[in-house]
């Protein structure tokens, strides 16, 4: 996937309208016989449905200190033997994570399936799944920093997953300040509860049973920012905050197995209720996925204002059970599209077969598509605003084998050199096709795939 590239995006508009290869993880996928499977996917070919990793407290006084928490019987059971982290989640949280929806340029497709490409390829012979879990290459040089912190907070924000009911739709960056030694990849979400504070390293060593002198390093960060920032705190504020910091570790060992270390670091003021917190994160998070697959209808700029109006009410609550409406004031209806449960939201979307999800579709490279769309159910969730549903909900994670149902402007197909490459139909002024491809499903609802072409 060194390769990788999205070209011919510049002109997309939302008004525009096999030989089998050999099987890896048990799925068959259809792609040219001379082109590489590997070259396509790299570590989105992640043919297996999880990785396996062994949690572990850092040490006595982490286990003390994390044994204090609410929590404590969630994490002790993960602590206890070896959990299986969604290889979709993991997927999710590794390639998603430059998308910021509080900035305006990554609220186009465009820009979404460019950053996507650029962090796929971080991954690019740095690190592999062993059919257990994820660890380096045999014989590879030292992996990038990059990848090995995309890793980490991959596989930290995954680790959260198995102790609170949170997902993709509920994190976001906390802001840096050097002051006061706040990293990147500082994350805050809620559970509805209670603040989840976490801080994410990755590292990479011979034997990451044990702790390299690297791993000691970003412990010892950790203790010393939480000094700082716990004698700033105010003791009132942190009552309903819980923080926790993983340190990610992968070797090269045969069939080794990811360990995650457990921390107690320390945690950023925030004036909300946690579970308004939750509900303004979440909406934020829908609002920028649905204008990313259908930037310009009505139904992305009436989300963007509502989520935008919760963020000044002092109860956002009070809109709950408000459903979203057009222009003409009455409520948003779609119409089920004939054979299907998809809405008519999805009537000029490429779409999943068996009703899985519908999005959009960009070049990867020459040899492959770009899918990137959302569960056809969210948009019910999006108009209804029901919002006790809206911080509840939540999917099975799984990858499967499946038929895309691809259309695409005519001016769009014949720009992706698609013309005379794959069998078509026009069906409304679009360019139809079925594409197949390993497709992966989050719990937070985000659907995605490469789809290689004929």
């Amino acid at each position: 996937m060194a390769n990788n590239h999205i070209d011919n995006l510049d002109d997309y508009h939302e008004d525009e309208g096999p030989d089998k290869s050999p099987e890896l993880g048990g799925v068959a996928l259809n792609t040219s016989s001379s082109q590489s499977l590997a070259a396509i996917y790299g570590l989105m070919l992640i043919g297996h449905p999880a990785i396996r990793v062994k949690v572990s407290y850092y040490n006595d006084n982490h286990q003390r200190l994390l044994e204090a928490f609410p929590s404590a019987a969630a994490i002790s059971k993960i602590v206890e033997n070896p959990i299986e982290i969604a290889t979709s989640d993991f997927l999710a949280y590794a390639l998603f994570y430059m998308q910021d929806s509080k900035r305006p340029q990554y609220h186009n497709f465009d820009a979404c399936a460019r950053r996507i490409a650029k962090a796929a390829a971080i991954f690019d012979d740095e690190i592999e799944h062993n059919g257990i879990s994820l660890q380096l290459p045999h014989g590879a040089p030292d992996p990038s920093n990059n990848a090995i912190e995309r890793m980490g907070e991959a596989v930290g924000l995954s680790v959260m997953g198995h102790i609170y009911n949170v997902h993709q739709a509920d994190w976001t960056k906390i802001g840096i300040d050097n002051r006061s030694k706040s990293l990147d990849f500082l994350r805050t979400a809620s559970d509805g509860s209670y603040f989840l504070e976490l801080e994410t390293k990755g590292s990479a060593n011979d034997d990451n049973v044990r702790k390299s002198d690297s791993v000691t390093h970003m412990r010892q960060h950790i203790e010393e920012k939480k000094i700082v920032q716990r004698g700033n705190e105010n003791p009132e504020s942190a009552s309903n905050k819980l923080r926790f910091g993983t340190i990610s570790v992968i070797d090269a060992r045969h069939e080794s197995v990811v360990r995650c270390w457990l921390l107690d670091p320390p945690n950023d003021p925030n004036s909300s209720s946690p579970r308004s917190f939750r509900l303004m994160q979440r909406m934020q998070f829908l609002s920028y996925w649905i204008s990313l697959v259908s930037p310009v209808s009505r139904l992305s700029s009436t989300l963007a204002t509502r989520s935008a109006d919760i963020r000044l009410l002092a109860d956002p609550f009070e809109l709950s059970g408000s459903a979203l409406r057009n222009g003409n004031g009455e409520p948003f209806q779609f119409s089920t599209l004939s054979g299907t449960s998809y809405s008519s939201f999805f009537a000029t979307r490429s779409r999943v077969d068996n009703d899985l999800g519908g999005g959009v579709l960009a070049q990867w490279n020459d040899n492959a598509l770009l899918f990137l769309g959302i569960r056809p159910d969210l948009v019910d969730l999006v108009v209804n605003q029901e919002f006790d549903a809206i911080l509840s909900y939540a999917y099975s994670a799984e990858q499967l084998k499946a038929d895309v149902r691809c259309m695409l402007a005519p001016g769009r197909f014949e720009n992706l050199g698609l013309k005379g490459r794959v069998e078509s139909e026009i069906d409304n002024g679009y360019m139809v096709f079925t594409l197949s491809g390993l497709i992966q499903l989050s719990t937070s609802g985000l659907v995605f795939g490469i789809l290689p072409l004929p």
